[in-house]
């Protein structure tokens, strides 16, 4: 629970389950385990007994505690959750047709939001910045032109099925394209909201940053 909650403050949850999925690895495929279940290998120092530890908290503190913990279950209960199994088709039909199994997904929202709230909408979806050193994340963009007139035809009763797919595929494509370029630094969401926080360092009046911003 320690080591959780460590790497959960100072990482992504990418990086956590890279943790995980080494340190359970690393025992299946390279130490291995015993008939009866036990790890391989002689224990050269017995581990010290768990203690239990117990804190001494000021009353205030007590207070700011439970002060948080209402205002979470608050947020907890103010959720409606509801879960879908689909089970029609997977990733490998997306691959099928060539088309990126996120970009499909996000297409898909792209669709189910426009028909739920008849217009569009600016979209976030997190795309990870690992290849740099402390990267995290950078701002991916869904709804583009090229989204946007594949929706268009799919609410269009005269748009054929190859000119929806058509346009389902280059809308794919943009997506994908502009997720590899927010890997590779090349998006523009951070460099913006950088700009705008050294704006207000300076106390330099920016009306384009501060839109851009409002909207990102």
């Amino acid at each position: 629970m320690v080591l959780s909650f460590y790497f959960n403050s100072r990482a992504d949850a990418p990086i956590m389950g890279h943790v995980w999925e080494h340190t359970l690895a690393e025992d299946v495929l390279s130490l291995g385990y015993k008939s009866d279940g036990h790890c391989i290998g002689i224990p050269e120092f017995d581990p010290p007994s768990a203690s239990k530890l117990r804190w001494e908290l000021p009353d205030e503190c007590i207070q700011v505690i439970e002060k948080s913990n209402k205002v979470a279950q608050a947020l907890l209960n103010d959720v409606d959750l509801r879960l879908y199994v689909h089970d029609g088709y997977g990733k490998g039909l997306m691959k099928k047709f060539r088309v990126s199994p996120d970009a499909y997904i996000q297409m898909a929202l792209q669709l189910a939001y426009y028909r739920d709230a008849g217009k569009f909408n600016l979209t976030y979806e997190a795309s990870m910045t690992r290849l740099f050193k402390e990267g995290r994340t950078e701002t991916v963009r869904p709804c583009t032109i090229e989204s946007c007139a594949w929706v268009k035809a799919m609410e269009n009763p005269h748009s054929s099925s190859k000119e929806r797919f058509d346009l389902l595929r280059v809308a794919c494509q943009v997506h994908q394209r502009g997720y590899q370029d927010a890997m590779c630094g090349k998006g523009i969401d951070r460099h913006l909201f950088c700009l705008y926080v050294i704006t207000k360092y300076l106390e330099v009046d920016s009306p384009f940053l501060k839109v851009s911003c409002r909207h990102g």
